[in-house]
Parts: C-alpha cells; sequence; structure tokens
C-alpha cells in the first residue's frame, strides 16, 4: 500500500439483473504480520546454509575435525569429484579403489571411477545414472576385510554434494562369529551335562525298582528327582538363550519329573497346578529355584497327603513378579504342619527343608516362609530380589 503495509486484497464484481458489472467488493486484510514471519523463516533458512557450508569448509581446510575420525570420511561436490578424503580413509584405499591402475589421491578422484559408485548412483526412469538425494547404507566384503558405508546427500534446492562415511568392521564380525562358536559350543556342553544327569538318574531309578526296602526307594527317589530338577536346566538351556529362562517351563519340566518318580513310590492321586506371572529369569537362578521347588512339591507329595481324608490332593504353584522382585510360592490341601512348627527353632530338621533353606538364602539372597494355609495345608513362599542378587555377586 501507499503507506508501506503488506495487505491482502480481494476484489469481488457486483451484476444488475441484466448481468452487467454495477460495482465492485473490495476487501483489504492486513497482513503485515504473516509476511514479517515468512521473511524471518527465509532468512533463518539462509542463515542456516551458509552456517553448515562455512562449518564444513572450515573443517576440511583445518583437517582437525575429520582427520580425528576412526571412519574414513570423504566429501564429494555437486559434479561427482572427491574433494577432501580424510587419513582414515586413506588407509582404506584399497577398499575404495580396488583397480591397481588407479589410486586414491586426496581429492581429485571421480566417485563413480569407485567401489563406490553403486551406493552413491542410482539409475532414473531413463536409465541414467544420478547421483542419490536418500541416505544409504550397505555392507560389503574385500578380501578379509568388511567395511560399512554409508551416504549422506547435500540438498540446497537440488543436489550440491555428498559425504561417504566409511567404517571397517572386520574385527566387529569376527568378534560375532566368535561369540556364535562360543554360544554354540556352551550349548552342546549344558546337552552333554543334561544326558550324562539323565543316565545317573536312569541306573538310580533301576536300583530304586529292585530294592525292596522302602526307605531306601524313597532315599533313591528323592536323589532322582533331585538330579532330574538339575537335568531340566540344562535340557533347557542347550535349547534356548543363555541370558534368561522361561521360569513357567523350568517348574513345568520339574513338576512332572517329580510325579514320575513319585507315582512309583506312593499310590497318592495329586493333582498339580502352575499359576502366576509368566517370567524370565536369569539363567544364573534356574538350577537353584529347579532344586527348591523339587524339595517342596516332593515333600508335599510324600507327608502332605498322608492320614488325609481326601480322594484327591492338590498342590499348586504360584509365581509372581513386581519390578525385580519375584516370588514363588507351593500350596497344597493336606493335613498340614504340627502346632507351633518353626523349622529354624527344630534341631531336627528334614535334609530337604535344610537344602531349600540354605538355596534360598545363599544363592538367590532371598527369604523362605513356611507354615500352614488359611484353608489347611501348607504354604511355602519363596521371595528374592533380581537387582540384590546381581549386586552381591559383582
Amino acid at each position: 500500500s501507499q503507506e508501506g503495509v503488506f495487505i491482502s486484497q480481494n476484489v469481488v464484481p457486483i451484476f444488475n439483473g441484466k448481468k452487467k458489472v454495477i460495482g465492485v467488493l473490495i476487501r483489504e486484510i492486513d497482513i503485515s504480520e504473516a509476511m514479517k514471519k515468512e521473511m524471518q523463516v527465509q532468512l533463518l533458512e539462509e542463515t542456516t546454509e551458509m552456517l553448515t557450508e562455512n562449518l564444513l569448509r572450515v573443517a576440511i581446510e583445518s583437517g582437525t575435525l575429520p582427520g580425528a575420525l576412526h571412519d574414513g570420511l570423504l566429501v564429494v561436490n555437486k559434479d561427482g569429484v572427491i574433494v577432501y578424503v580424510n587419513p582414515s580413509a586413506l588407509r582404506l584405499a584399497d577398499v575404495i579403489i580396488s583397480s591397481k591402475k588407479a589410486t586414491l589421491q586426496p581429492e581429485g578422484n571421480y566417485i563413480a571411477e569407485t567401489e563406490l559408485r553403486d551406493i552413491v548412483l542410482v539409475q532414473d526412469q531413463d536409465g541414467n545414472m544420478r547421483f542419490s538425494e536418500e541416505y544409504r547404507s550397505c555392507e560389503y566384503s574385500v578380501g578379509e576385510r568388511i567395511v560399512n558405508v554409508s551416504w549422506v546427500p547435500l540438498l540446497s534446492k537440488g543436489f550440491v554434494g555428498g559425504i561417504v562415511l566409511i567404517r571397517d568392521i572386520t574385527d566387529v564380525r569376527k568378534k560375532e562369529k566368535e561369540l556364535m562358536v562360543k554360544s554354540a559350543v556352551i550349548r552342546e556342553i549344558h546337552h552333554r551335562v543334561k544326558n550324562s544327569l539323565q543316565n545317573i538318574a536312569s541306573i538310580l531309578r533301576l536300583q530304586m525298582r529292585r530294592e525292596q526296602n522302602r526307605t531306601v526307594r524313597e532315599a533313591l527317589g528323592v536323589c532322582i528327582n533331585r538330579i532330574l530338577s538339575i537335568a531340566s536346566v540344562h535340557e533347557l538351556l542347550s535349547q534356548s538363550g543363555l541370558e534368561t529362562v522361561d521360569l513357567h517351563q523350568i517348574l513345568r519340566m520339574t513338576v512332572e519329573r517329580i510325579v514320575q518318580v513319585e507315582n512309583e513310590l506312593c499310590d497318592c492321586d495329586v493333582e498339580i497346578n502352575l499359576f502366576g506371572d509368566s517370567i524370565n529369569i536369569p539363567a544364573y537362578y534356574a538350577s537353584s529355584i529347579a532344586l527348591v521347588v523339587c524339595e517342596l512339591v516332593q515333600n508335599a507329595m510324600r507327608h502332605g497327603f498322608r492320614g488325609s481324608n481326601k480322594d484327591k490332593g492338590k498342590i499348586v504353584v504360584y509365581t509372581k513378579q513386581q519390578g525385580s522382585t519375584f516370588e514363588l510360592q507351593v500350596v497344597d490341601n493336606g493335613v498340614g504342619l504340627p502346632a507351633n512348627f518353626d523349622f529354624k527353632a527344630s534341631k531336627k530338621k528334614q535334609l530337604g527343608i535344610q537344602l531349600v533353606d540354605v538355596l534360598v538364602r545363599e544363592s538367590l539372597k532371598g527369604t523362605f516362609q513356611i507354615g500352614n494355609g488359611l484353608e489347611g495345608g501348607v504354604r511355602s513362599t519363596i521371595t528374592f530380589d533380581v537387582d540384590r542378587v546381581n549386586t552381591e555377586r559383582v
């Protein structure tokens, strides 16, 4: 406008009944603020572009920042000429230029004449090769060396150049292969330990079946259950990862094998169920938990239903996780414990209860409680904190 104000003007013609223009309606809106903001955004964009160009130029000319990079760095202009190569990239010259007739210079090479052309160039619809305007990354091998190459295009109203980053990952891939071999060896060890333990359990089971003395048969059954509990853990570790294991899977395998042995020793009709959270626990605790559950379920099957008037016994194993704290309960509906029973004060502890107490305190750094349930039977509770165990292990 004449006053120097930015305005937006809309003109609408006015027609009479004969469709002739008899006037116009003019609407003017002050857009000074909008124009001011648009100019500020444009100035910011121009300043950013200038700052980026200057920083890149200063970094290349001084040679400090690119020279300190462990990764190879190449800067390419819009014509595809390499204008800068840092020292790390020069050390990877055999990867960039495989031809014996050519050498990688600090500047002046064409990127299209190097081994990097497949990542920086793409074919358009007309079949012509042009520089890719998208970030690209690939991995390839040259002899025994493995490199990861990344292409970062520089765009400013079109393609103005690009940066190629080259990282030698040969050692990383070698370590990955070593870890894979080590993992396979460890799984094979677990598999063989499991086989050996099962063989020992089979021999003891043969002896148990031949034995006539009930006390000896029960003692052999206890040993078999403990051995098979540990074998279950090694079997699981031979099939899955080495860091964590499924707690429910361990409990299920342990309980199934206990039932097989106990059915040969007594005529008890017991139903065992697992409930609770699906939990992955560190493999370090697997053997201790398997032995603890073995002792508690075994004691419940042998002693919990003697003298009981129930037609069928029930044992339930509960699991619960809250943060890093794990809780495991074994509950039965048997005859329960004697009045005023205190296993800590008793001088004649059963070996099974002693084993549970020691494993929970020493291996799991947790607490073990046993007592009569509210509705009869016995309730055993084990609680431990994974973070605390890990801290004390370190």
